[in-house]
Order: C-alpha cells, then sequence, then structure tokens
C-alpha cells in the first residue's frame, strides 16, 4: 500500500446505507434544476464519486490508474497543478517516481477535459453506464467539477502492538483531504473489512 499506492476510490459512506444517498442524488438530477442548498450539492458530488468510482474502476480493470495514457490530465504531487499528458512515456515515468498522478474525472462543467486516448477511456465507462455526458455537463446543477488524484498513498504509516499483551493492534497513517480510511484499511485487511466501494479483485 505504501510502496505502490492504491485506487483512491469514494468509500462506502458517501454513498448511504444500500446506497439510500446515491439514489436520492439520481432523484434530484433528474430534475435539472440548480443547486440550491448545501444538501442540493452533497447529492451532486454523490453522483460526481459514483462516476469518479466508476471510470477508476475501469483504469484499474486495464492496469492505467497510476499510469498516464495521451490526453490524460495528470496533478502534479507538490501543489495538485493540472496539465494534459502529451508525452506518456516521460510521464510514466514522472509517475512512477511519484512526481505526478492520474486526475480522475469529478464531471463538471468546469473539470479539466481530457483529451485523445483518455478521452476514449472515459467515453466508454460512461457508455458502459448508460450515461449521457453532453446532458450531465449542460446541467444546471454541474457547473462544479474537478480532477481527482486516481491514486492515494498512505503517509507516516505506523504499526504497533495495542498493549504489552499484545491482544491487538494499532494502525496510523495520515491521507491528504477526501480520501476515506476504509478504503485503505480494505485494502490492508482485505475482504474481512466490508466496505461495498471497494473492488475485490485488488483487495
Amino acid at each position: 500500500v505504501v510502496a505502490r499506492g492504491l485506487p483512491n476510490l469514494f468509500g462506502a459512506q458517501r454513498f448511504g446505507p444500500d446506497n439510500t444517498t446515491l439514489r436520492q442524488a439520481e432523484a434530484f438530477v433528474s430534475r435539472s434544476r440548480p443547486a440550491r442548498s448545501k444538501r442540493d450539492e452533497f447529492l451532486v458530488s454523490a453522483v460526481q464519486s459514483s462516476l469518479f468510482n466508476a471510470w477508476l474502476a475501469d483504469r484499474v480493470d486495464d492496469d492505467t490508474w497510476r499510469t498516464p495514457v495521451a490526453g490524460d490530465v495528470l496533478l502534479k504531487t507538490e501543489n495538485g497543478a493540472p496539465f494534459v499528458c502529451t508525452q506518456p512515456d516521460v510521464d510514466r515515468d514522472r509517475a512512477q517516481r511519484g512526481e505526478v498522478v492520474v486526475g480522475g474525472p469529478l464531471v463538471g462543467a468546469a473539470m479539466r477535459s481530457s483529451e485523445s486516448e483518455a478521452t476514449t477511456k472515459e467515453s466508454r465507462s460512461w457508455s458502459r453506464l448508460g450515461v449521457h455526458m453532453d446532458e450531465l455537463l449542460t446541467h444546471p446543477a454541474f457547473d462544479v467539477g474537478a480532477r481527482r488524484s486516481a491514486c492515494l498513498v498512505p503517509q507516516d504509516v505506523a504499526v504497533a502492538a495495542a498493549d504489552a499483551d499484545r491482544r491487538g493492534v494499532t494502525l496510523r497513517f495520515s491521507l491528504p483531504k477526501g480520501a476515506y480510511a476504509s478504503v485503505v484499511l480494505r485494502a490492508v485487511f482485505g475482504g474481512g473489512l466490508v466496505d461495498a466501494a471497494f473492488l475485490d479483485h485488488i483487495a
């Protein structure tokens, strides 16, 4: 987890028990109205999160979640500044060194657009879900948008016995804003920790 990072998924709690928040979000989006409250904004973010997880699952499947392809929006690790990948070979080396990460879509009008091969991959994800992206991008509530790191690398990781009798263990780590501790725990402990948002085949 520390050496390679893990997919920076939104945890299941983002979508509510049995995806109730996501169902409410889908109902809100179907009404095609602007976000007029913090609650409305939260519902929009739930849809963005669900689409991001679906896109990231596809990039995990083809093993490109840490490897830039032509047209990817990349984020500089030091400051989050976005730029479009035009030299995949060069940027793959930079990604291996931890200088840049692939930036996944938090869909909205303000989102930095991908290009070429990366756009094709995104379009395939939306097509698989039956999402009409042109309609979503013109939705009055989706005037927001951003790019989120596809790769999460926990920092300050420490493991220690919880007491002198070693009857437990304490795991400590720090994460950037917006990352989910439950996703890290699932990566560490595997299927014994239930988080429906995580991908079983990479646990």
